[in-house]
């Protein structure tokens, strides 16, 4: 905006007047003001000063930021002019009362009251009001002039008549006006302000981030906001990291502070749930679909690898924290699990694919090149975990034999015939090979007088002869008593017969192997598998005798007496035998004096 100025007299004074060269306004006599007349009362005030030579002062609420809108002029004696520039807006006084005498301009400095005789004009001027008074008091620097007179006190809703020659001060800021800003404390309840506004919603103070309600509260406690759960401390600072509420375990995001649920990863590859309340979840499953399942336990972390529960029940975890269903897990070299639908480690009898079979025991390892015995009922399983099928050979030997049906059992006391061959096993499951013995006679005349050690065959030569019954007809060697006798000549330790360990030494000399039978049970099982069995027993008179047995019934086994038969004739009770052995040491030395020739 242009701006002229040019000298007027007044009195003895030099006015500089201001010409405004836009929006000077001009009217006589009178002029009642309306306030409810006027767009802006802020911006924009209208002021008639009279209709001679009068003054026009206009503010324009369009003049730019920082442009003078109001002059107060003062001219001294060395008619220097000295301005003093006003803001954008009127200044106004609230509830101040302003008096000045007619004809005259004052201009109050800073801190000055002026006072000026009765019979004026007063009017209170309200913030937001534009009126005509009928002098012009000018403030400088936002301070105010109050003057005592008699007053009447107009307010800014009401119809103000003024004299002409008056001009309308500029209002002044209320330096009472208390400004908020920052934390309030508002009859005990803190609330936050920026420049006199109540902060509601989100807002981030002094590092922390509070939410504040309609009221100005800020939220303490699990708050849900448009776009997620958060936590407030007691301070209403947001809360990060793992927080115990509501007998929970919670984690808040260390970013914005969201409440995490479902699955979280930490440190190497651990694993934490938290359900739809938040809280974490401990030994407890969860499923996050058809083929996922974990579980997490007392400490929150899904487990990995064995689970032991309820029972004895086991259930493993892989790396990923899935539960195995339906497959094998090798935890090393020698250790085989499977898990079923259900998750369960299998214990047991597993039948899979083409009726194949596999065990595992109750510590749920699978049973590889080992046998199983669930009752009365032997299985064997191979390399790999299947139980065989058909013959098994094992050993050297040629009754270790053995045969296992369709239905993976093993066979025992039974015979089967296979490429119209017949197949005998016995009760330990081995293949019976020895065939009844041949029965010899110590008293033959072949051999009766001939020497063996202090004394004759016929004498002593029970435990030669019955050797050569057992290798003759059972394992088919070409022997008699007499060959055997010229060998234990030459073992043999005894004078009078022979002793266990006698028997034992001959035995293997001939190649064959001898078990020495501790309990008529073991006797029993290698009778039923068709081992021949040598005894020695007591025959009355102080006097002991090596016997043969062979084959089994009932119980029973028969027996070949090599005193042609005058002890023992036929078929007799195992038990019954095994009661009359000999009590002789010579014969003890090998242990138990019954023995089983393989």
């Amino acid at each position: 905006m242009i701006k002229k100025h040019k000298l007027y007299k007044s009195g003895k004074l030099l006015v500089t007047g201001i010409v405004l060269t836009a929006g000077i306004m001009v009217a006589t006599g009178a002029t009642t003001v309306h306030a409810d007349t006027i767009t802006n009362a802020k911006n924009t005030a209208i002021i008639d000063k009279g209709t001679t030579n009068s003054d026009v002062l206009v503010t324009d609420s369009s003049a730019p930021k920082g442009t003078t809108t109001q002059e107060s002029l003062i001219a001294d004696n060395d008619s220097n002019v000295s301005e003093s520039k006003a803001t954008d807006q009127v200044s106004t006084m609230p509830d101040q009362t302003l008096s000045v005498p007619t004809n005259q301009a004052n201009t109050t400095p800073d801190n000055v009251s002026s006072s000026a005789p009765a019979n004026q004009v007063t009017t209170s001027i309200d913030q937001n009001s534009g009126v005509s008074v009928n002098q012009a008091t000018t403030a400088t620097d936002n301070k105010s002039s109050n003057v005592s007179v008699d007053q009447t006190n107009t307010t800014s809703d009401r119809s103000v008549n003024t004299p002409t020659n008056q001009v309308a001060p500029a209002a002044a800021k209320d330096s009472n006006v208390i400004t908020k800003k920052g934390w309030v404390n508002e009859n005990g309840v803190k609330r936050y302000y920026v420049n006199n506004q109540l902060v509601v919603g989100q807002k981030k103070i002094d590092n922390y981030w509070y939410n504040f309600d309609k009221q100005g509260n800020y939220s303490v406690g699990l708050t849900n906001l448009s776009t997620k759960t958060v936590l407030y401390d007691n301070q209403g600072h947001m809360n990060y990291g793992y927080h115990w509420f509501n007998r929970g375990l919670m984690y808040f995001d260390t970013i914005d502070g969201h409440a995490v649920t479902g699955k979280r990863y930490y440190g190497n590859n651990k694993l934490e749930y938290y359900g739809s309340d938040f809280k974490q979840v401990r030994n407890n499953y969860v499923r996050t679909n058809a083929k996922t399942i974990y579980f997490f336990g007392a400490n929150g972390d899904a487990v990995t690898g064995q689970r032991y529960y309820d029972n004895h029940k086991m259930e493993f975890y892989g790396n990923d924290h899935n539960q195995i269903r339906n497959n094998y897990v090798r935890t090393n070299a020698s250790t085989i699990y499977f898990f079923g639908a259900n998750g369960d480690a299998v214990k047991g009898e597993r039948y899979y694919a083409n009726s194949k079979m596999e065990f595992y025991g109750n510590d749920y390892n699978q049973v590889r090149n080992n046998y199983v015995r669930t009752g009365n009922t032997f299985y064997f399983m191979g390399q790999y975990g299947d139980a065989i099928k058909g013959f098994r050979t094992y050993g050297k030997r040629s009754n270790q034999v053995e045969y296992y049906g369709t239905n993976f059992k093993q066979l025992r006391n039974m015979s089967i015939t296979v490429n119209s061959r017949k197949y005998s096993f016995g009760s330990n499951g081995d293949l019976i090979v020895a065939n009844k013995p041949t029965y010899f006679s110590q008293l033959d005349s072949r051999w009766s007088s001939h020497k063996f050690n202090d004394y004759t065959m016929g004498q002593a030569g029970c435990v030669p002869t019955s050797i050569a019954m057992v290798l003759n007809g059972s394992y088919g060697m070409a022997v008699n008593p007499d060959n055997v006798r010229n060998v234990m000549n030459k073992i043999s330790i005894s004078s009078f017969g022979a002793t266990g360990r006698d028997l034992v030494n001959t035995v293997k000399y001939y190649g064959r192997q001898v078990e020495q039978l501790s309990t008529a049970t073991r006797t029993t099982q290698l009778l039923q598998q068709g081992v021949p069995v040598i005894f020695y027993v007591n025959v009355g008179g102080g006097m002991t005798h090596a016997i043969t047995t062979f084959g089994y019934s009932n119980g029973a086994t028969q027996v070949y007496d090599p005193f042609n038969r005058e002890y023992y004739n036929g078929w007799y009770n195992i038990n019954y035998i095994s009661s009359k052995l000999s009590q002789d040491s010579a014969d003890w030395n090998a242990g138990r004096p019954v023995f089983g020739i393989m």
